[in-house]
């Protein structure tokens, strides 16, 4: 979840709120703009992440981000990319080469940061299986708008558009009598078996106590536009969901309606049901991933990135803060 998109998206949900006319909650001011990132089954690896800061001495605003790989014991550090904006790495199943966000495009690169190639214009969403195909989105968070699904061959550069049709509504108003209409679209992620998009639909929420939310539940559909099917559950502030190794539980970062900030990170099963992830701290965790052996979380956590048991024990620091500089957008290698 980038600091841009956080704050972007608090602008316009701001903005809402002053028309319904009614406070809006900082905590649920938040629908994260990027894609998350699933996680290929073995062995524990590098961790890849967005690097985000500031350049002082330049007339206005002058911000950078790059793509940076690490060990998770912290050493090793290494930035792989040099233009002036890159970011939202995703290892490949094999873990020798790196999908990643530059300019607008889908670009890959070798896990040592050579051979960078521009692939298609959009949002990067994951990898397939066979590490031949690369799955990307364009149009992802407009307003009623169904973003545009296309999975490109990296052999051929062909380009194949997906027919998921998202109930996407404009004009909608509360009372919602159910959960069929929704407003916007984002945080998709590939499931490891290439088989399932989950993805986020949001609508506004003002309450009646006269606070107002942006309201999200977990979707997941098939890449034939096929059984389209809303999690139940908790449905209220979700961020970043990332699959599971085994594919059957996706984390995410989670707020109640009146929390003063994101307070924990969670998983849930498919079907509803409490996962196996339960991470609490005072404030500011988000962007979680698995370990490719299934029992690690790592995660961004007020401008550090952190690793933790499922159960929020044994918390480490891999990076530290540094005042001006983010990190988000982490993920773990597989090694097989």
């Amino acid at each position: 979840m980038s600091r841009r998109g956080i704050t972007a998206f608090f602008t316009m949900v701001m903005a809402a709120g002053v028309m319904a006319s009614g406070p809006v909650h900082q905590a649920d001011a938040t629908l994260p703009e990027t894609t998350a990132a699933a996680t290929f089954p073995g062995s524990n690896g590098r961790i890849a992440y967005t690097k985000a800061w500031e350049v002082s001495g330049t007339p206005g605003p002058d911000e950078r981000s790059a793509v940076f790989t690490v060990r998770p014991d912290g050493t090793g550090n290494k930035r792989l990319t040099f233009a002036r904006e890159a970011g939202k790495p995703i290892w490949s199943p094999s873990g020798g080469r790196i999908a990643y966000e530059q300019a607008g495009a889908v670009w890959v690169m070798k896990s040592d940061g050579s051979a960078k190639k521009r692939l298609i214009d959009g949002r990067l969403v994951g990898w397939m299986p066979t590490g031949g195909r690369i799955l990307a989105v364009r149009d992802l968070g407009g307003y009623a708008t169904d973003p545009t699904w296309l999975l490109y061959t990296l052999s051929t550069g062909e380009t194949e558009e997906l027919p998921i049709d998202l109930p996407l509504v404009a004009g909608i108003e509360e009372p919602y009598h159910d959960f069929s209409e929704w407003t916007y679209a984002a945080q998709p992620t590939l499931s490891p078996d290439g088989e399932l998009l989950a993805l986020t639909l949001w609508r506004y929420d003002s309450g009646d106590d006269g606070y107002g939310y942006y309201h999200g539940s977990i979707f997941t559909v098939r890449l034939d536009g096929t059984e389209l099917t809303r999690i139940p559950g908790y449905d209220y502030s979700w961020g970043s969901p990332s699959w599971s190794p085994d594919g059957d539980e996706l984390v995410y970062w989670g707020s109640e309606p009146r929390a003063g900030c994101i307070d924990s990170v969670r998983s849930i099963y498919l079907d509803g049901t409490r996962g196996s992830v339960g991470i609490s701290k005072p404030c500011g965790e988000y962007d979680p991933d698995w370990s490719p052996n299934g029992n690690k979380i790592v995660f961004t956590a007020s401008e550090r990135l952190q690793i933790a048991n499922l159960t929020g024990t044994r918390i480490t620091t891999v990076l530290h803060r540094t005042v001006g500089v983010y990190l988000y957008d982490p993920d773990w290698r597989s090694v097989r």
